[in-house]
């Protein structure tokens, strides 16, 4: 009967432990699963009601240029398209044989 009872005060003993370790682990868990779900729910409404495209956007000076060297690439496109077209426009008005060549 006494071991009996001993093995039953240690086997409390234990959960009793077990309980301890485990109620602060819980709460940290809680608490840093609720601060997540609050951090999301204020991120969302921040970019919700904000501008996406201005914050997450390219700068306009950025666009700008780009949209210049867009036009000059399609100009100089045509330009190889008018000069490869008729070699004889471009060996009339250069005195280069290699660049005639090249563009030959």
């Amino acid at each position: 009967m006494k071991e009996l009872r001993a093995r039953i005060d240690d086997y409390y003993q234990i959960v009793v432990r077990n309980v301890r370790d485990t109620i602060p682990k819980q709460i940290g868990y809680f608490l840093v699963r609720k601060s997540q779900e609050k951090l999301h729910q204020d991120l969302y409404m921040r970019i919700s009601t904000s501008n996406v495209h201005e914050t997450l956007g390219e700068p306009k000076h950025i666009l700008e240029r780009r949209i210049t060297l867009q036009n000059l690439i399609k100009t100089l496109d045509n330009s190889v398209k008018i000069l490869t077209r008729d070699p004889e426009l471009t060996s009339a008005h250069t005195e280069d044989s290699g660049l005639s060549e090249d563009i030959r």
